[in-house]
């Protein structure tokens, strides 16, 4: 299971890695040029890692990777244990004591390290560390630190010395991909930990049955251990469902989880119901779970007029349907489950509340896992979604579009001289202004719109069902308002006017494929620049030949 978890966190640092190199050649202003023999170390590290499977080995081989292509010949790992943190690695330094390097993990130190998002100088943890302390580590000639964390975790510390300058983009891309996936190791193995205190568990239940010879009281038996294994939460409401109704003896059924923030996040299983059914009432249902008891067993004919429900609920009766409940379904979410069959409602209620606490450490670890799969396509500074889930997805929606032969804009926009910003202001007013940008572009777009960072200064969106004369209404709107809303730098009153170059292109009128089309809207984008910037282009229209 460790190794298919760190697959997947090997094939994001592919993705990612690969895409900086098959942008090296383009003219950009902040390019990170990667020695080849460090993405070669890393692959090697990794796919090493996924063979030994130990936390301590990971850490080894980033300090590793930090050593040979980041100019690190003094490296300290301390790592979060039991509210402190502890030596755990050492590079270039000898005879370190071990009790003085032991930091206690007050709120203060926790969350002052949480906030950090990327490498910087050991001098700017002043306020949270004794001067005594930092005294020690200047003595040992260590000069900048990074944390390592995730999702609010703080998993360990990183004290290094290297010659090269804090700006340096290959050392700040580096730092941040090496603790983001040793963080994410870390993460995950204490799920993988928790998953096998969970089996255990279920297989001491299963033998002491086994012993006494009583019949199973739970549900699924044996065949919840099976389901382990599945971290899709769709796959697994699926699976879990079908237990369900072989041991409720269901006749007809719906399940149904409200989605979070977009439509795919959705969750419908049904069984003799006819397809579309819950999407036809899908914001009655919402209200509907709302206003059931959680964990109560409802009678469709007991429960009378609900506000905006009555509709649903007759929809419900039609298809044969005679109870309804609500499950919790991982975090905050809750399920809608309504059936029919041949038990008594009082036996299926029994029944009800063993399912919930025998299924809830694996829907929750489903929902785990996919958050943490989830950040892997989220960029850190915008909260956008980044390159890998960009290329993901168009090559998604371009399928969509052939098959439902319709149009697909995607548009590159690209912030005029951020480069310029930087160096008057600082890389942290570049950073708010890509932010800020991030933001007005998030709230200029429909909600089936698909909004990425492309990397560095530019961004992507994806628009499903957009023609050519809608694009280039919609490029000129975003150039425009840009314009209008200079962004607040942060520590000063200045409000910074700025720029984007826009270039689109759509298909199928200019593209006949994912990769034609990302070519096409860059190309469009180069010409928008080359011709001055703040301006709008779009690709050519191709000629087709029908003939």
């Amino acid at each position: 299971m460790l190794e298919t978890i760190l697959i997947i966190i090997l094939s994001a640092l592919v993705v990612g890695l690969s895409a900086l190199l098959l942008t090296r050649h383009r003219a950009r202003n902040d390019i990170i040029a990667l020695d080849p023999r460090a993405v070669d170390d890393l692959l090697t590290a990794f796919t090493n890692n996924l063979r030994r499977g130990k936390i301590q080995d990971i850490a080894g081989r980033v300090s590793h990777i930090l050593k040979h292509h980041l100019h690190c010949d003094k490296i300290i790992f301390l790592r979060s244990f039991k509210g402190h943190l502890e030596l755990n690695y050492a590079n270039g330094l000898n005879r370190l004591n071990r009790n003085e390097l032991r930091l206690r993990l007050n709120q203060h130190i926790q969350s002052s390290l949480r906030a950090s998002s990327k490498i910087d100088d050991i001098s700017s943890l002043k306020n949270i560390l004794r001067p005594e302390y930092l005294t020690m580590l200047s003595q040992l000639g260590l000069t900048n630190y990074f944390p390592v964390y995730l999702k609010d975790q703080l998993y360990g510390l990183y004290f290094i010395a290297t010659d090269l300058p804090l700006t340096d983009p290959s050392l700040r891309f580096l730092s941040m991909t090496l603790a983001f996936n040793l963080s994410t190791a870390y993460y995950m193995g204490a799920q993988e930990q928790q998953l096998r205190q969970y089996e255990n568990k279920m297989k001491s239940l299963e033998s002491s049955r086994n012993k006494t010879a009583e019949p199973a009281e739970g549900i699924g038996g044996p065949e919840l251990g099976r389901l382990l294994k599945i971290k899709n939460s769709r796959r697994l409401a699926s699976e879990l469902m079908g237990v369900l109704r072989r041991d409720c003896q269901f006749t007809r059924m719906i399940f149904y989880v409200r989605p979070e923030q977009d439509e795919q996040s959705e969750i419908t299983v049904n069984w003799h119901i006819s397809d579309g059914m819950d999407k036809t009432c899908r914001k009655e249902l919402d209200r509907i779970m709302s206003q059931i008891e959680a964990g109560k067993v409802c009678s469709l004919d007991d429960l009378g007029q609900f506000d905006g429900g009555d509709k649903c609920l007759d929809k419900l009766k039609e298809t044969d349907l005679k109870y309804l409940t609500t499950l919790p379904w991982g975090g905050s979410r809750k399920a809608l489950l309504a059936w029919n069959g041949r038990k008594v409602v009082d036996e299926v209620a029994n029944r009800l509340k063993i399912f919930r606490a025998e299924t809830q450490p694996l829907v929750e670890n489903a929902r785990l896992f996919e958050e943490t799969e989830a950040m892997s396509y989220t960029d850190g500074l915008t909260g956008l979604y980044n390159f890998r889930f960009f290329i993901k997805r168009i090559g998604e929606e371009i399928d969509r579009a052939r098959r439902y032969v319709r149009p697909l804009a995607l548009i590159i926009i690209d912030i005029d001289d951020l480069k310029v910003v930087n160096d008057k202001y600082g890389h942290l007013a570049g950073d708010c202004l890509l932010k800020a940008f991030a933001g007005e572009l998030t709230a200029s777009v429909r909600s089936n719109d698909i909004v990425s960072r492309y990397g560095g200064d530019e961004f992507c969106l994806i628009m499903p069902e957009t023609d050519r004369d809608n694009t280039r209404i919609f490029m000129e709107r975003i150039r425009d308002k840009i314009g209008a809303s200079p962004c607040a730098i942060e520590g000063t009153e200045d409000k910074l006017a700025y720029s984007v170059s826009v270039g689109g292109a759509v298909y199928p009128s200019d593209a006949e494929n994912a990769e034609a089309l990302i070519h096409a809207a860059d190309m469009a984008l180069l010409k928008a620049k080359s011709e001055g910037r703040n301006r709008t282009r779009l690709a050519p229209e191709r000629i087709i030949d029908l003939t």
